[in-house]
């Protein structure tokens, strides 16, 4: 370990360093400029002409839509919405064969549940009928159902899970 005066590897001391880090100093970023902006602009014009539905479910935007749209694929692939649940890990299973635990296998779709955690966020801070649904599960941290905010996490998880596979499912009809 370095003393406080002496050069780090860098040659740089760590009163430089501090001070560049309190001045607001980033690394520049290896990524060239608009790249992205450019990525999901596209993403988001080709699920706008694929399924627009799927952009009117709350909280779901265009990456969000275009990783359900990766993992459905196409239709018949699925065949139904538990079979999607256990795609996302998010179906009730027992966790063992001790206490009534529920659990999830932890196989699946890493990406979609991704996508999945982020619209039960977005939802639980700006839905009224989420927030209303955490609120009347939970007092004081734990659920009168005795479920932690994780598990109730998990159930709304499973509840959007069927919403879009609903709405990829119903889709067909109108394409």
């Amino acid at each position: 370990m370095s003393r406080p005066g002496s050069p780090t590897r860098s040659g740089r001391t760590h009163a430089q360093i501090r001070s560049a880090g309190n001045a607001g100093v980033r690394p520049k970023d290896p990524r060239p400029a608009g790249r992205g902006e450019a990525h999901q602009t596209r993403i988001a014009d080709l699920v706008t002409s694929t399924r627009p539905d799927l952009l009117e479910l709350v909280g779901v935007g265009p990456i969000i839509a275009a990783t359900a749209l990766v993992v459905w694929s196409h239709p018949g692939r699925i065949h139904s919405d538990r079979a999607f649940a256990m795609m996302d890990s998010v179906a009730p299973l027992p966790a063992s064969s001790g206490p009534p635990d529920i659990g999830s296998t932890g196989a699946g779709d890493r990406h979609l549940n991704s996508a999945l955690h982020v619209v039960a966020i977005q939802r639980q801070r700006h839905d009224p009928a989420t927030k209303a649904y955490f609120e009347d599960r939970c007092a004081e941290g734990r659920c009168a159902e005795g479920k932690t905010d994780r598990e109730i996490r998990r159930c709304l998880k499973r509840y959007i899970a069927l919403q879009i596979y609903r709405t990829l499912e119903s889709g067909l009809d109108r394409q």
